[in-house]
């Protein structure tokens, strides 16, 4: 994103209320605590995450699933293909 697109979208979410973390890696989540590179730690039944412009692999998905560039999969409604409740975008 843009400077400008950057500033935008974090007015815009801080405004809803998100907390958003920059500069800071998610190192492990088992669906209910976020650990940050940071040592903080999160509780969260829901985590959105976005990273780089590449995606790296995702163990456990199986590989007819992921296609060039290690994106998954997914169809019209963002899920990824084989799963009901697991859900993928890219920007």
């Amino acid at each position: 994103m843009s400077e400008q697109a950057s500033a935008k979208a974090m007015e815009f979410l801080t405004k809803m209320g998100v907390r958003v973390r920059v500069n800071t890696a998610v190192k492990a989540y088992d669906g209910y605590e976020v650990s940050l590179s940071t040592g903080e730690k999160l509780i969260s039944r829901s985590l959105v995450w976005a990273a780089g412009v590449r995606g790296n692999p995702v163990p456990g998905f199986k590989p007819e699933i992921i296609n060039k560039g290690n994106r998954l999969l997914v169809d019209h409604f963002s899920r990824v293909r084989g799963y009901n409740n697991v859900f993928a975008m890219a920007t």
